[in-house]
């Protein structure tokens, strides 16, 4: 990638893409003055308010056999949006975290056999991520009136507890150690895990009488979380997902079941309702349950066994091997049958 002119102003610079803004003289004599994406073998122009918006820019690279997304950080997951990796991608590279983050469009840039296509996405409403602290790093946090302290452990690991906060009105939460963090629109009230298999993770959009639950569905007061994390053999310290207000545009997304629980709680308590959707359709409920504590269960120990075994004989490579056979054989059989 080439160097920016010494003119361009530097607004984000990532190991894969610049972004500038660069002012360029009009025939007429005045200035323009756009935001430019520099990425190796292109220039693109895309729409961006600096201190607001930052672009990101994705890759898919298209050839013979399939289509690879390249991500420095690790592979797309399965079930995880080229948004969704634009949004990790923006953490990883930057710190910060967006609130909203959404497509600006797609294209082509090369021809052959070999092709690139780049992906465009604006993250609005940024703010810090989190970031390891230092041991006995002391963290403040203030919130409608109190302030609370605590000294990071050994792991940069730490917790406090607040007094009872009241249930409803927003609230504005800073967050202070060496950096500082400022969340707002904080809300207190119900917060319910809402965890199960397909049942749990319906939406919405699937239930009965859904253009009416849409259009009655403005209440910022019930909020999901949408745990999207993978698997996990081991507990894990961080989850991954977002809140997301109750709106006509996000309600399709709620769980049903979580949605209408939580409605019925906000109606007769007027209280603001979180819901942590964890759902996983087709999950057994040893999957929720951790391998130590079923080890206990002496009734277990046949199924224990047999589940260690397997584990021990699997071949990842061998694993994909099959993998691949069978979706050849699939492909192969869905252009018979057309």
């Amino acid at each position: 990638m080439n160097p920016p002119p010494d003119d361009d102003e530097v607004l984000l610079a990532t190991r894969r893409f610049t972004v500038v803004r660069r002012r360029e003289p009009l025939p007429d004599g005045r200035v323009r003055t756009r935001e430019v994406v520099l990425h190796p073998g292109s220039v693109v122009v895309v729409p961006l308010v600096a201190g607001d918006l930052v672009c990101l820019v994705e890759v898919v690279r298209t050839a013979v056999g399939g289509t690879l997304l390249e991500l420095p950080a690790g592979t797309l997951d399965r079930e995880e949006s080229l948004a969704d990796a634009a949004r990790r991608e923006l953490l990883e590279e930057t710190g910060y975290r967006a609130g909203r983050i959404a497509a600006a469009g797609s294209f082509w840039m090369s021809p052959g056999i070999l092709r690139e296509r780049m992906h465009l996405f604006v993250a609005e409403d940024l703010v810090p991520g989190p970031q390891a602290l230092e041991p006995g790093e002391q963290i403040t946090v203030s919130i409608a009136g109190q302030t609370k302290t605590a000294t990071a452990d050994a792991g940069g690991n730490w917790k406090l507890a607040l007094a009872p906060l009241k249930a409803g009105e927003a609230l504005t939460m800073t967050v202070k150690g060496k950096n500082s963090i400022t969340i707002q629109d904080v809300v207190v009230g119900e917060v319910w895990l809402c965890s199960g298999q397909s049942n749990m993770a319906m939406t919405v959009n699937r239930a009965k009488d859904f253009d009416a639950e849409k259009a009655a569905a403005t209440l910022p007061l019930i909020r999901q979380f949408r745990e999207q994390s993978g698997g996990a053999a081991t507990p894990q310290a961080k989850g991954q997902g977002k809140w997301e207000l109750c709106s006509p545009e996000t309600v399709g997304s709620f769980s049903a079941t979580a949605y209408f629980f939580g409605l019925n709680l906000h109606k007769k308590l007027n209280v603001p309702v979180g819901l942590i959707n964890s759902s996983v359709g087709g999950t057994p409920v040893e999957a929720w349950t951790s391998l130590d504590a079923q080890k206990k269960i002496p009734e277990l120990q046949p199924m224990i066994e047999a589940y260690e075994k397997s584990a021990a004989a699997w071949d990842p490579a061998k694993a994909q091997e099959t993998y691949e056979k069978q979706l050849a054989a699939f492909k192969a059989a869905a252009a018979k049958a057309k």
